[in-house]
């Protein structure tokens, strides 16, 4: 079987958020299993061509958008140690820039829908030129939706495609392209698409997402509360409540797993001691007296709980909820360490916090993988309180590093993380519920005896690949044999 990843991140090459993890770890682990897989990304300026070697030019070609025609330089990587092939579609144009979506205030680029309408277009034309017929194209999020539809009215009948099927998985249902609808004129897609209630159109507007999930052969979600909570709550579904359902019997909930070669505190090269639960406590001491150095706070006493947040600093990942209660989170006895980047106003009220509370708090408003990986291991507690968390990764390195979460019981936070067993949930998203979810993890944190069962309870917790690679694949077969 041949089954072909498009998507907009793959880490290490490119990587925002969850979906990035999620590219760069399944296809490998798909390939172990005997499937041919190639992934096709965007080929961003700010990817470090010579760390990765990637330099073999395997194809030279113009996609033409309203009458305007884009040269296409198609770059390969066969990544070591892997069975996978990875593809780079570029266009100085649309991808010489430093950041994958947004400025570098933050602010998305005002044309996000055309570079990643271009992307599509040329992906599919890629396929076809190198005379490629996949079983299955898996496609990530908007910036892929439109794949599925391009099959089904402009490459119906191409060579390429004749026996091919599409998945659209959803990393992140509050991200759907939405664009003005005078872009229809870059589509070239039939005019009934655009009629109102028709399959592009959405309140006056093109919504590429609602497309994708409209004609997809199967729709995936990151975990199987998420999967559920698109299909009975609006607020959860953006939205899309109501076109998720008309398609209800082909969504399906697969929750992601970890890389374990990169998140291991025992292997971990980024941190400053490696440890097991054989020697926890030292390992862990050893590193939070290290994050705190960092940090710049006091290592007088390093009893005193150290809570760390590894977060793009958005509304849906609960920022505006920490940033409330900051105040009240820091008159308990603890110290918080943040790392992300995001919105520009919640920067500016936490640079303030900061000013505030020097001793208490630190923030490094950057991309930076070697220290989140120190915050993970250095930590004591996780904050993760998403208003909305499709999977969520974070909290499972951090129960693997023994790290204690503190989070919200929403999408995959809620199927990974069990109450005053793994980890501390609460149910409703308010200040009042964190604050008191807070108050239990510390009080349990006092009693030695009871956090040691929580930290071997996370630690020995099973986030591989496995069991979701297992579900991709007969998930795969069945769209596969689908007539």
């Amino acid at each position: 079987m041949q089954v072909i990843f498009i998507a907009s991140e793959m880490d290490p090459y490119c990587k925002v958020g969850g979906l990035g993890d999620v590219v760069g770890t399944l296809p490998a682990e798909l390939s172990r299993k005997g499937i041919s897989v190639k992934v096709i990304l965007p080929a961003y300026g700010s990817i470090e061509t010579e760390k990765y070697d990637i330099d073999y030019e395997v194809d030279n070609f113009f996609v033409e958008i309203a009458g305007k025609k884009y040269e296409t330089k198609v770059s390969e990587l066969s990544p070591k140690n892997a069975n996978h092939e990875v593809i780079f579609i570029g266009n100085r144009e649309f991808f010489d820039r430093q950041n994958v979506y947004t400025d570098s205030l933050g602010n998305a680029y005002d044309d996000n829908f055309l570079r990643f309408l271009f992307f599509q277009q040329a992906a599919l034309k890629y396929i076809e030129r190198s005379d490629l017929e996949p079983d299955l194209l898996h496609c990530h999020d908007n910036q892929a939706a439109l794949i599925p539809v391009y099959l089904l009215y402009k490459y119906q009948n191409s060579k390429s495609f004749q026996n091919t099927k599409t998945i659209l998985t959803l990393h992140n249902i509050g991200y759907q392209g939405i664009t003005d609808f005078h872009h229809k004129k870059y589509m070239d897609l039939p005019e009934e698409l655009f009629y109102p209630e028709s399959l592009l159109e959405w309140y006056g507007q093109i919504n590429p997402l609602k497309a994708g999930i409209l004609t997809a052969d199967r729709i995936t979600t990151v975990s199987d509360t998420h999967a559920e909570e698109i299909t009975t709550n609006e607020r959860l579904s953006a939205g899309l409540m109501n076109v998720i359902n008309s398609r209800n019997d082909e969504v399906v909930g697969i929750l992601n797993g970890v890389d374990y070669e990169i998140w291991n505190p025992e292997t971990d090269r980024h941190i400053k001691s490696n440890y097991s639960l054989a020697n926890f406590d030292k390992g862990k001491k050893e590193n939070k007296i290290s994050l705190l150095k960092e940090a710049n706070f006091s290592i007088e006493n390093t009893n005193i709980p150290l809570i760390g947040i590894v977060s793009r600093l958005v509304e849906q990942k609960g920022i505006s909820l920490i940033i409330e209660n900051m105040e009240e989170l820091l008159s308990y006895n603890l110290r918080i360490v943040i790392l992300g980047s995001g919105t520009e106003q919640f920067h500016i009220q936490l640079k303030k916090l900061v000013q505030k509370f020097p001793a208490r708090l630190f923030i490094d408003f950057a991309y930076n993988v070697p220290f989140s990986h120190r915050i993970i291991a250095g930590s004591d507690i996780l904050l993760m309180p998403s208003r909305y968390e499709p999977c969520g990764i974070t909290q499972m390195t951090a129960m693997l590093y023994g790290t204690v979460p503190v989070a919200h019981k929403t999408g995959g936070l809620a199927d990974t993380i069990t109450d005053m067993k793994n980890g501390f949930l609460f149910d409703d998203y308010s200040g009042e519920d964190l604050i008191n979810a807070m108050g239990r993890a510390l009080d349990v944190y006092k009693n030695r005896s009871q956090w040691e069962d929580l930290v071997i309870n996370a630690m020995n917790s099973d986030f591989t690949w496995q069991r979701s690679v297992e579900n991709y694949l007969d998930l795969y077969r069945q769209v596969s044999e689908k007539q």
